[in-house]
């Protein structure tokens, strides 16, 4: 009888030392399916992690896009409100009309006898409060902010915006901007030593910085942006305009 090894279609018998090949080179196999088997997974789950994370992002965004297109800010801009805060009128006034505004800006210029004629008009009906928002392409602006806290100090924060404004095509492009603020500050009959003294002090500075950080956290990119009641309010075309939104608040039963 012939060797069954040697008949054709069986398989020949393997020796010890190839079967434990075999065994391993299974073995290894069925490790590395396991492997890409798990990778696929981690792929998985760190893919959906990422698509999951991106939506919530874009969702925030969205969500405030949507809340400034629709004039509602993030910040309550009247929590913000603190006793340093610029304000005129009184503290249970039914409207809040906040400013943010920059000394340069020829279009808070235009806006600056519209406020305070509006300040004549419903003072008693109206709190009105003034914030820095000096716009990085001006730049005299933060100077002027400055200017304008010394004589804070000196309790003529107002009449030292005033000087400014109705001034400024006299000092938004002089590199002496400084002494003109100073010689501003004689003609208000303050302290000059100690104005001076004022101007260069950080504290100040970081007063105006103060300002501008809010109205960045509030969604303000622009000069002068106004809030009614926490409401961003587009910037009226006139004075009658201007009172006009107002009076609705003032005058409402609520």
């Amino acid at each position: 009888m012939e060797n069954q090894e040697n008949i054709p279609g069986n398989p020949p018998e393997l020796s010890k030392k190839e079967r434990r090949e075999l065994r391993r080179r299974e073995k290894s196999n069925e490790q590395g399916r396991q492997q890409r088997k798990a990778s696929t997974g981690r792929f998985f789950i760190w893919s959906l992690a990422v698509i999951i994370l991106g939506s919530a992002i874009w969702g925030m965004i969205w969500l405030v896009k949507k809340s400034a297109k629709d004039g509602f800010v993030p910040n309550s801009v009247i929590q913000t409100i603190v006793e340093d805060d610029h304000i005129l009128g009184p503290q249970d006034a039914k409207a809040t009309l906040v400013e943010y505004s920059d000394f340069q800006c020829p279009a808070c210029r235009s806006f600056h006898p519209v406020l305070k004629q509006i300040n004549q008009d419903l003072g008693d009906r109206v709190r009105f409060v003034y914030r820095h928002f000096p716009l990085p392409q001006h730049l005299q602006a933060k100077l002027a902010g400055v200017a304008s806290e010394a004589a804070g100090r000196q309790g003529k924060f107002w009449e030292m915006s005033d000087v400014i404004f109705d001034k400024q095509s006299e000092w938004e492009r002089n590199g002496d901007a400084k002494e003109l603020f100073i010689k501003y500050a004689e003609g208000l009959a303050l302290d000059v030593e100690k104005f001076k003294t004022d101007l260069e002090d950080s504290t100040l500075e970081e007063r105006v910085q103060r300002d501008l950080k809010k109205g960045e956290k509030s969604g303000v990119d622009s000069t002068p942006t106004f809030f009614l009641n926490d409401k961003k309010l587009p910037n009226p075309k006139s004075l009658e305009e201007f009172e006009n939104v107002l009076h609705q608040i003032t005058d409402s039963s609520s």
